[in-house]
């Protein structure tokens, strides 16, 4: 599920300017417009603040994606949903405040949350959908707010990591924590606390 597997097909090149080669893997999708899973099934009866009818519609016509799981070659290909693009639209759905809170969230993971390895921008993306459901008005995303709501991120991303738990956004039964080990989230839980304590000189360096 996470990470490069050596069955995955992969493509090594290298830029002449560079002196490290990057790799892609090649993971099968396929995309299934105007196919909802069932396991995501609240969203259609969700008649709340956020998201709007609009918007919901959108998503939902949108579908969702397979997504090839890496297996022994005698077994037969496993497929896992995908709600990516379903993802992509609800952050982009009131202007720029949330993919900018991700992008600073994404920039504190890479330099300060990296090791031990765990959380990932899945992760993250998952909290901000959930936080839209509460602050669900364009307003309190905007650039003035963007402290505010960076703030709000980082304390749930500690209570998640305290509390063993990081719920799927569309699928709320399924707890993306459950392949961390116990000491894993531990370690980032004090992390997380650590930059609590002075956000802004991590942001700084």
């Amino acid at each position: 599920r996470h990470g490069s597997s050596p069955l995955r097909k992969k493509v090594t090149f290298s830029d002449r300017e560079e002196t490290f080669p990057f790799v892609v893997n090649l993971i099968p999708t396929v995309a299934c417009p105007q196919t909802w899973p069932l396991c995501a099934y609240w969203l259609r009866n969700y008649t709340k603040q956020w998201p709007s009818p609009h918007v919901k519609d959108e998503v939902i016509k949108g579908g969702m994606h397979l997504v090839a799981m890496a297996t022994s070659q005698e077994s037969d290909p496993l497929w896992r949903i995908s709600f990516c693009s379903a993802r992509r639209r609800l952050l982009q759905a009131d202007g720029d405040g949330k993919k900018n809170c991700l992008r600073v969230l994404k920039v504190l993971l890479v330099k300060d949350l990296s090791r031990p390895k765990g959380i990932t921008p899945l992760y993250l993306e998952n909290i901000v959908l959930w936080a839209s459901r509460k602050h669900w008005q364009e307003e309190e995303w905007a650039e003035s707010m963007l402290v505010d709501r960076f703030l709000e991120m980082l304390v749930a991303l500690h209570k998640c990591l305290e509390n063993k738990d990081c719920y799927n956004f569309f699928v709320p039964t399924m707890n993306l924590f459950n392949e961390l080990k116990p000491d894993t989230l531990k370690v980032l839980a004090s992390k997380v606390e650590d930059i609590l304590r002075d956000p802004f000189k991590y942001l700084k360096t």
